[in-house]
């Protein structure tokens, strides 16, 4: 695994988020799954995406919301492109998942 996955993977180890067990298939594999505590985090953070874009389309209408929508769609695969060109940078950003 890569240093920055398995930090990463780490740090939401430490935050109680996942956990990692023994692979019943393969004895010198680990098997990486969501706890409680981070399936609600997943569930929260989709309602508050959620809210977020409700409010957004009261404000700026729903045709508006819709073609953000599809231009957003359009742009991330053009930044992980760009992400994935950038060797240069070893400092992702940071994740705070506490």
């Amino acid at each position: 695994m890569a240093r920055l996955s398995d930090g990463r993977l780490q740090e939401s180890r430490d935050c109680k988020v996942v956990e990692i067990i023994a692979d019943p298939d393969d004895g010198r594999a680990k098997r990486v799954r969501f706890t409680r505590r981070g399936v609600d985090a997943i569930h929260h953070g989709l309602e508050v995406l959620r809210q977020i874009e409700q409010e957004l389309a009261k404000r700026i209408g729903a045709k508006p919301m819709a073609a953000l929508g599809v231009a957003l769609a359009e742009l991330a695969p053009a930044l992980e492109a760009l992400g994935a060109q950038d060797s240069g940078s070893t400092n992702p950003p940071p994740h705070n998942l506490r």
